[in-house]
């Protein structure tokens, strides 16, 4: 008789209780990371516009002028 290669016999009555890895955390847990990496983002983002509009030579608007 031949067994499939993906067939595993289940756990034993003292494994059955015991994981083998421990808990991972929800995203909820760390929802502060999740802030912080969406700030640190905005501000590139920000820096990066400013920057490039430095480098092209400012937009070129002077409201007082005719």
């Amino acid at each position: 008789m031949a067994v499939h290669v993906f067939h595993r016999p289940g756990p034993t009555g003292t494994q059955a209780g015991k994981p083998d890895h421990p808990p991972r955390k929800a995203v909820e847990d760390r929802e502060w990371l999740v802030l912080l990496g969406a700030v640190l983002v905005a501000i590139l983002v920000f820096g990066a516009m400013v920057g490039l509009t430095m480098l092209g030579g400012g937009d070129g608007y002077v409201p007082w002028s005719r």
